[in-house]
């Protein structure tokens, strides 16, 4: 891998979402599509001339994806009530997905990050803040949140510990199911009714909620009054996982 990234060299820039999401789907460690309001793709500058157009043709090496956050009580939840700053539907934004291709040196995601918030502040003036998660059970702490200096916030909920996410399908090919799709789909999400009608044989893990990290993109006095009425308030960044066993999958007979 090229541990050197020269910056120069690549430049940011809407594209399809079918594009995007082609990306996504084939590369993505998820393997799967989400929420999406925009897609930025990442390009990569070559000396390749199209045969037909006789210009240059640069490469596209992955892409960002927003999104707005699914359930507004993210949104309203996101500051403590107030009189003073509103956010509605219009000002928050999800990164729901982040992808680029080996061998462009180990910067270029933090980078990448970077210019899209240059890109929202210049296109997307209404977006005051931008929310994220890292998933513990993928052993994601959030690392690139933290180089690229996101406010962290803890939401992991010690109440979920009897909740379970199942699958009926075997590891490493588990599709999960959330606890509000089991709901959906069985009635309930708890364990001693799920046990009795599911299929053998099953996977269990245990539900944890994911990491959330949030940034501000307003000017200094309106960030300064986010920031300290953001809810819950911002923490110190986590350095490892908590409670690595909750990571074990168990399989049902």
């Amino acid at each position: 891998m090229n541990e050197f990234f020269d910056k120069n060299k690549y430049y940011l820039k809407e594209i399809r979402k079918e594009v995007a999401k082609d990306m996504i789907v084939k590369h993505h460690y998820s393997h799967s599509w989400t929420s999406c309001d925009f897609t930025l793709g990442v390009f990569e500058k070559t000396e390749t001339v199209h045969n037909f157009f006789d210009i240059l043709e640069d490469k596209v090496i992955g892409c960002i994806v927003y999104g707005h956050p699914i359930g507004r009580q993210v949104i309203n939840g996101l500051v403590k009530p107030n009189d003073k700053i509103k956010l509605g539907n219009d000002n928050v934004l999800e990164l729901t997905r982040l992808w680029i291709e080996d061998g462009h040196g180990k910067n270029i995601e933090s980078w990448t990050i970077s210019q899209s918030f240059d890109w929202l502040k210049k296109n997307r003036p209404e977006i005051k803040a931008l929310i994220s998660y890292a998933d513990p059970f993928e052993n994601h702490l959030g690392t690139i949140y933290q180089a690229t200096n996101w406010l962290y916030q803890c939401i992991e909920n010690t109440s979920d510990d009897h909740h379970y996410m199942i699958s009926t399908t075997e590891p490493p090919n588990c599709k999960w199911m959330h606890p509000r799709t089991l709901v959906s789909k069985y009635g309930t999400q708890s364990f001693d009714h799920l046990d009795s009608v599911l299929p053998r044989p099953y996977w269990k893990k245990a539900y944890r909620r994911k990491y959330r990290y949030v940034y501000v993109l307003t000017n200094k006095k309106e960030k300064r009054w986010l920031v300290d009425n953001l809810n819950p308030s911002p923490l110190p960044y986590p350095k490892e996982i908590s409670n690595p066993e909750k990571n074990v999958i168990i399989r049902v007979d």
